[in-house]
């Protein structure tokens, strides 16, 4: 088995693998390094034979269309990935352009990878020629994404992607393929958080509720940003299921992905749920609803999580401007970000970084974190019980320590992978 990490080593973003184990070359995700500048894996250089893309997000799938021009086989995902992935790569497009940011592909590599998608199922294995499988594998994250099992003869290597292994409104705790006892030669794992744990879902829920019904019962609109994919799902059942009183408001491509995520119910755990959810809330679609709502106390789920354009900084500078409101950000804040800049005191960017603002609204961070915390991994990993352990998709110091721990204090040959660093396990 020969592995090339290409991406996301000892950092988060641009996640990209190459792997062989047999003649086939399989690339394990293709992502980009989004927020600060569209770095992308250096495909060039490599032959592969198809794409393998673990779940939808850009640091996974928005360097796709490179994949797709570079290679000349499929891109396989499971069938939620593939309008989800599409519909990030075009926002991302146009996001790009606005903010004057090159991207490292044109329009035709991503008509050209709309047409090399090919959707699996969980659990279905698919075969190349010369018998190298491949199967996707539920990994709680968000809607459709997957660990992926590859195996050629004797060889097996497990790669987690992200990786959630706490049960959520929308998915069931993930869990390690049923096989994966009988012996792993590699794991590549991700360690976003792999120094710390999550509070508990159910304390977090009720305590996240309470404040935002108190910000509701004061009179103030309560603005709770929101990643599209995976987190506007969860906190709009999250709100729903511990009856909120007052109105719910969404606005933002997180209502697309929704209507996207009840198209596939049995890739979520409760679509029942989901659905009484997203009926709950208002759709505001037009720019007078949305400088009506703000006059009024209610709940408003707005793009985009960390504050970096989106709807949500309407939002947010209308609010600003009356002082009755507050804002509950909802999900890890990328340093450089708007939602990182709030939280620090510091102006945010309004206009597409050309104007900045104060913003006097009081805040909070909460963590309904959609990857698996200390525990979560160490546990995966025990269980997975591989030949040796790769390191990867964390900040470099945490990557490093997550693979001490696992060889100095459980016994595994871990690593902590750098870019364009070979292994032959």
């Amino acid at each position: 088995m020969k592995l090339n990490f290409l991406g996301a080593c000892r950092q988060v973003g641009k996640s990209c693998i190459l792997a062989q184990l047999g003649e086939v070359r399989l690339l394990l995700d293709c992502g980009l390094r989004v927020h600060t500048e569209h770095l992308a894996p250096a495909l060039q250089q490599h032959k592969f034979d198809a794409c393998v893309l673990s779940h939808a997000h850009l640091d996974h799938s928005g360097a796709t269309p490179l994949a797709a021009r570079e290679g000349k086989g499929p891109v396989f995902a499971t069938f939620p990935t593939i309008p989800i992935a599409q519909l990030l790569l075009e926002d991302n497009e146009k996001v790009s352009l606005r903010n004057h940011r090159a991207l490292p592909f044109k329009k035709q590599d991503v008509k050209r990878l709309h047409s090399k998608f090919f959707g699996l199922p969980y659990g279905l294995p698919y075969e190349f020629y010369d018998g190298t499988r491949f199967r996707f594998v539920d990994a709680g994250h968000i809607i459709g994404a997957a660990q992926v099992l590859v195996e050629h003869k004797s060889k097996r290597l497990l790669y987690s992607g992200d990786l959630n292994g706490g049960e959520t409104r929308m998915h069931a705790a993930a869990k390690p393929p049923e096989d994966a006892s009988e012996g792993v030669d590699a794991l590549i794992v991700e360690s976003t958080y792999a120094n710390r744990e999550h509070p508990p879902r159910d304390e977090l829920e009720r305590r996240f509720c309470n404040e935002v019904q108190r910000c509701i019962d004061d009179d103030c609109v309560a603005l709770l940003p929101c990643f599209a994919v995976g987190r506007t799902q969860e906190i709009l059942q999250v709100l729903h299921a511990n009856r909120l009183r007052g109105d719910v408001f969404l606005q933002g491509m997180g209502a697309t992905v929704s209507e996207i995520s009840l198209d596939f119910p049995s890739y979520v755990k409760n679509a029942g749920m989901l659905n009484a959810a997203l009926n709950r809330a208002k759709r505001i679609e037009t720019r007078e609803q949305r400088q009506r709502v703000v006059e009024k106390p209610c709940a408003i789920v707005a793009t985009a999580g960390m504050l970096d354009g989106g709807p949500v900084l309407s939002y947010l500078q209308a609010l600003n401007k009356r002082g009755k409101g507050e804002v509950f950000l909802t999900g890890f804040q990328v340093p450089g970000t708007n939602g990182s800049l709030l939280a620090a005191g510091e102006k945010i960017w309004v206009n597409e970084r050309s104007r900045r603002e104060k913003i006097v609204l009081p805040f909070s961070q909460w963590d309904f974190s959609a990857h698996s915390g200390k525990k979560e991994l160490l546990d995966y990993v025990k269980r997975v019980n591989a030949g040796r352990v790769f390191c990867m998709h964390g900040d470099a110091a945490v990557c490093v320590e997550f693979a001490r721990e696992l060889r100095e204090q459980h016994g595994f040959d871990a690593v902590a992978p750098l870019e364009e660093e070979k292994f032959t396990v």
